[in-house]
């Protein structure tokens, strides 16, 4: 009797903690993605670019919602919540430290590249932490939570876009009427690397985190099914090609809106 007392406390606790760190996820994926709006305006300055050249920190970071949403719905099929969630924030903590790497590598592609793998976990997450996160205890309060952890992506993509404003736009290179040098550029370069390596060890750090309660986030996921259809069985769906076209269209217009307003009001 002593022992199931001392133990219920614990697993309430655990399953707290769990419900802390799937919100969380939330806030983690938007904050990464609003960095990329003051990110544009840094390569472009770093490595001269035009306005449509700066756009592809955009388009390598949102295509990967496209080809990556598919096989992130297989995995979460045939893996499961917890080791979706997990592989999830390794590609986010992989894509940033890639882009560090352009510390060494000084090309474009580097960066490009490591945003394609940074939103490549992303994917996975919001695939897995939607359902997951509603079935994350009663399931009377499924809609408080999921209300919940929305507000906390909007306030990672408030956070998100004042830190990259910050950060990623530091340095004497972004004064104005600066005469730009090579070790200008250099120290411009070495100010946005810093900020995706600081952000790996943090994201690491909360994916160890994360690993501790796997236990009680696998207890509390929901059901996989036995015999899941394939993901491109949603192909087959007339509304389902019209919807994800509508994303498309809508997510595309919002992000060339909001990176072309930098450049129209600078």
């Amino acid at each position: 009797m002593d022992n199931n007392m001392s133990t219920t406390p614990s697993k309430g606790g655990s399953l707290i903690l769990s419900i802390v760190y799937i919100t969380a996820l939330f806030f983690i994926w938007a904050f990464v993605t609003n960095l990329i709006d003051p990110l544009v305006k840094s390569m472009k300055v770093i490595y001269t670019l035009s306005d449509a050249e700066a756009q592809l920190n955009q388009f390598a970071f949102f295509i990967a919602y496209g080809i990556m949403s598919i096989p992130s719905a297989a995995y979460l099929a045939k893996k499961g919540y917890t080791k979706s969630i997990i592989l999830g924030l390794i590609g986010i903590i992989a894509g940033c430290l890639i882009a560090w790497a352009t510390t060494f590598s000084h090309s474009f592609v580097t960066v490009l590249l490591g945003l394609f793998v940074a939103a490549s976990g992303i994917t996975l997450l919001q695939v897995a932490a939607n359902p997951l996160i509603a079935s994350m205890g009663d399931q009377k309060g499924a809609a408080f939570r999921l209300n919940l952890s929305q507000s906390f992506n909007s306030l990672g993509a408030y956070v998100g876009g004042v830190f990259g404003a910050k950060y990623l736009l530091d340095g004497p290179l972004f004064h104005k009427d600066v005469v730009v040098t090579q070790d200008l550029l250099d120290t411009g370069l070495s100010f946005v690397t810093n900020v995706y390596f600081l952000i790996a060890v943090v994201l690491a750090v909360f994916t160890i985190a994360v690993f501790l309660v796997r236990n009680t986030i696998s207890e509390h996921a929901p059901k996989m099914a036995e015999h899941s259809e394939s993901p491109f069985s949603a192909l087959k769906s007339k509304w389902a090609n019209l919807g994800a076209l509508g994303i498309f269209l809508y997510v595309g217009a919002e992000v060339c809106v909001i990176s072309g307003m930098i450049f129209f009001l600078e």
